[in-house]
């Protein structure tokens, strides 16, 4: 394989103390288009385990494949990243193990929450003006707190699935979700102060 200039100048820039030798780096460079832009197909990627949640990389605990200069230069020195031993896949399992026993637990909790909301009816009193219109309206903050008076169980506002306040007095069927994958079907009865 006969390397053109820009080639020659990049291959000389390793050294024989470099983990590549230059002979496997000229096998594996491609040219695309114009002489700037280089193909190195495998040659500079590592395993790393990652520590924190990276954007389009991904999240905490996964093992993924990238470019040992991205590696080097930006994820372990940010701590975001560590390179991945054996010991350490074995440690990654071990924690991966404990948190699906974690989300088991939590997913059993939140059905039984679920079964307690299912039953209850909560009861919201607001102030009412002509036409059993509302002063200002019940939102999911007001349904929260309701439901940690009568049920005892603390929700957070996000977790109650409510399209758009209620403005007006009656019975309403609102969506409560307690953890991904487990949803409640609460009943509010607004009611006249």
């Amino acid at each position: 394989m006969k390397l053109r200039g820009w080639e020659k100048s990049l291959a000389s820039n390793f050294s024989p103390h470099t983990s590549i030798m230059s002979g496997l780096l000229r096998a594996y460079i491609g040219r695309v288009g114009d002489p700037g832009s280089l193909i190195l197909k495998g040659v500079f990627e590592v395993r790393v385990v990652l520590l924190k949640d990276v954007p389009s990389l991904g999240k905490t605990g996964d093992v993924v494949t990238v470019a040992e200069g991205y590696a080097r230069n930006y994820l372990i020195p940010r701590r975001l990243a560590e390179p991945a031993s054996e010991k350490r896949l074995q440690q990654i399992a071990h924690l991966r193990r404990q948190r699906e026993k974690k989300a088991e637990v939590a997913v059993q909790r939140a059905e039984e929450k679920a079964t307690i909301l299912q039953e209850a009816t909560v009861p919201v009193r607001v102030k009412v003006g002509e036409g059993n219109r509302l002063f200002g309206a019940v939102t999911a903050k007001d349904i929260a707190l309701a439901i940690a008076k009568e049920c005892g169980i603390t929700l957070d506002k996000k977790q109650i699935l409510l399209n758009r306040p209620l403005k007006e007095v009656g019975t309403y069927t609102v969506p409560v979700r307690l953890v991904p994958g487990v949803t409640a079907s609460l009943k509010v009865a607004v009611t006249p102060e």
